[in-house]
């Protein structure tokens, strides 16, 4: 039986030391514009739109620089574009006061930086697909969990990407992402991972995974210790990370990512874009959206990729989104016996939950009823926050799921992320180009192993 209670506050990160959105802003409050200058445009490349907006402010401000409304019409769109929806105004404040000959040079501009800076986020957004859909696992080996943080209580996740050659032996294992930030959870995973075994193939294969460590809690008291868990979290969200997120403080942003991810079931959630929510989440709410009905096959039309459905109180669909096209789904399309809300559609696995290589139906998809919640509540929404607020590795583990992360860290001469690149290149049978990536990787820091290296040969 577990004797303590949890102590989420073991799960918080410390103070970051590097410059983040609220230090940039503090620095031009002071009117130290040198400084606040050189951080937002840092900020500017990994897609900050608050560091946007405050580029557009010096570009106005005749104290801070010269005064140019080309550029800061240009900076407005830019965080417009990136998700800053209060900048939409200034720029059209601003538009009145261009000709139209600036006001082409503020679009060539516009174009510019935006062709540099990480696309905005955008809720819902389509994961890239899973490298181990082709492998069969033929065994598997839970990790163990480290005893120091069973003895305070902690559970966590860990996010971690590892590469299977051709007879089906891991090789190499990365943990890129954990809750909390503990190298405990990371050597237990990438020790069990380690002893994995799949089925032989033609060549290397990249796969990715999230491997959650909770504890039980014997005895009847188990809810109420769970209630108190969950209390503290809304309790430290509510009066110390929620408006220092907002504020632009990249360790709180993590934090936040950290608390709602025990809070909130983020794949039962539809996010729901639109005016920006400044409360987080209160037990009430929690309690709200706990339970949702377990997904089940539906016989319909089939096709391999993935669809979020809004369907209306007619029963017919009123909003598709899809990383697909084209689809055998349309708008005003009847989905009988349907309740209105959002539904997840995705093929239907008839070999889920074993060890089996994926089956997938031929007449029927697999559909999942969603909770529409505030974008903000969402652990992704903060987690992606914490990336454009410079912190390498909330990027890393961004770069898991969305290709333009990746492209990112790779421009940035990141190690890591070049070194799987060359990865990538050798499972796509280009040796040659491999084994130079691997070269660039290495001299930039990529740490190698004999085994991983043996596979370039």
């Amino acid at each position: 039986m577990l004797r303590k209670v949890f102590t989420f506050a073991a799960l918080l990160l410390p103070l970051y030391c590097h410059a983040d959105l609220y230090q940039a802003i503090q620095a031009y409050k002071s009117q130290n514009y040198v400084e606040a200058k050189a951080e937002f445009e840092q900020l500017l490349d990994s897609g900050n739109s608050g560091a946007a907006y405050f580029l557009a402010l010096m570009a106005l401000n005749t104290e801070a620089e010269q005064k140019d409304l080309v550029r800061a019409y240009a900076y407005f769109s830019l965080a417009v574009h990136l998700g800053e929806q209060s900048a939409l105004n200034d720029m059209h404040r601003l538009e009145a006061e261009l000709s139209e000959s600036q006001k082409q040079q503020a679009t060539d501009l516009y174009h510019l930086l935006q062709k540099h800076s990480v696309p905005g986020y955008t809720a819902n957004e389509f994961e890239q697909p899973a490298w181990d859909n082709v492998r069969q696992r033929l065994k598997t080996v839970a990790p163990q969990y480290p005893q120091t943080l069973a003895r305070k209580g902690l559970p966590g996740f860990t996010k971690s990407r590892f590469v299977v050659d051709k007879a089906g032996n891991v090789v190499y294992v990365k943990t890129v992402y954990s809750v909390p930030e503990d190298s405990s959870f990371a050597k237990k995973t990438e020790n069990a991972l380690m002893e994995w075994k799949f089925g032989q193939a033609g060549n290397i294969s990249l796969h990715k995974i999230q491997i959650d460590f909770g504890l039980t809690v014997a005895g009847k008291d188990f809810p109420h210790l769970e209630q108190e868990r969950k209390s503290s979290m809304v309790k430290a969200l509510a009066e110390s990370e929620w408006k220092a997120a907002f504020a632009g403080r990249a360790v709180s942003q993590l934090n936040t990512t950290t608390l709602l991810s025990y809070l909130m079931n983020e794949r039962s959630f539809y996010a729901v874009s639109g005016a920006a929510v400044v409360t987080p989440p209160t037990m009430a709410d929690i309690d709200s959206i706990a339970y949702v009905k377990p997904g089940q096959g539906r016989k319909m039309p089939v096709f391999p990729g993935k669809a979020l459905v809004q369907v209306n109180a007619d029963q017919q669909i009123e909003k598709i989104e899809s990383n697909l096209t084209p689809l055998p789904l349309a708008k005003g399309q009847s989905l009988s016996d349907l309740e209105p809300r959002y539904y997840r559609i995705s093929p239907f696995n008839l070999h889920h939950g074993t060890q089996k290589p994926p089956l997938f139906a031929e007449d029927q998809m697999y559909l999942e009823a969603l909770i529409a919640v505030p974008v903000e509540w969402t652990p992704t929404f903060w987690l992606d926050q914490a990336a454009r607020n410079g912190v390498l590795a909330a990027q890393r583990a961004r770069a898991l799921d969305q290709p333009y992360w990746s492209e990112y860290l790779k421009r940035k001469n990141d190690a890591d992320a070049l070194g799987w690149s060359a990865i990538e290149l050798l499972s796509e049978n280009k040796l040659a180009e491999a084994r130079i990536a691997l070269a660039t990787a290495k001299n930039a820091g990529f740490k190698s192993t004999r085994a991983l290296d043996a596979l370039f040969q």
